[in-house]
């Protein structure tokens, strides 16, 4: 902790060098110099525990927006880190950009996914546990259709039964870098996301050839 924190001071030193060394010259170059610098002392913030890693991600989201601020951004997550969730990426986006930050979550019926095995063995497939029919999944399922984009902006408002339902909590299926034998965990989907991208079927990655 203590050589991490000396680590972290020198890089401190680094990004004030760049800022104000007559030599820097201003500019691009200057701009983006900072930047790589700041993502190392981000790197060292968070293992110290004095900031987040999606504190940190949306930080140098919105300085990509500021650089080009009338462009639009399609940044691409996982579904918990695009979340409003309070402790996620998408709930600082949300506070900076406003009703701008659009989320849109995925969510899939049956399948596999390829993942960290928890026993240790490394990168392995595994099935996508089916979704009961009080889940998120289970309720899409019964669309009938193969894959669709629900916009969930309506359940976010006062409105009728059938919205209201996904601004509860519910089963909603977590899936990260690691085998999930119990995926589901309740989450107020229509807090967390404005679109929800439903695939009925989905297949695990193919790694590239080496």
């Amino acid at each position: 902790m203590g050589h991490r924190a000396a680590v972290l001071g020198q890089w401190q030193a680094i990004e004030q060098v760049i800022t104000t060394h007559p030599a820097a010259g201003g500019g691009e170059e200057q701009a983006w110099a900072l930047q790589c610098a700041r993502l190392v002392t981000q790197s060292l913030e968070e293992r110290l525990g004095r900031r987040t890693r999606d504190e940190c991600m949306a930080e140098n989201v919105r300085w990509l927006a500021r650089r080009d601020p009338a462009r639009k951004i399609v940044l691409w997550a996982h579904n918990a880190h695009i979340a409003r969730d309070p402790t996620r990426m998408g709930a600082y986006l949300a506070h900076a950009f406003g009703a701008a930050y659009v989320p849109v979550g995925f969510a899939a019926g049956h399948g596999e996914y390829r993942a960290m095995a928890a026993n240790g063995s490394g990168l392995g497939v595994f099935p996508l546990v089916p979704p009961a029919p009080d889940t998120a999944e289970g309720v899409l399922a019964q669309a009938g259709r193969s894959y669709f984009a629900l916009d969930l902006r309506p359940a976010q408002a006062a409105g009728d039964p059938p919205a209201a339902w996904f601004a509860a909590p519910r089963p909603f299926k977590f899936i990260g870098a690691g085998e999930m034998p119990r995926p589901f965990r309740d989450t107020p989907v229509a807090r967390d996301y404005d679109v929800l991208i439903y695939l009925d079927e989905t297949h695990a990655t193919v790694p590239l050839p080496r």
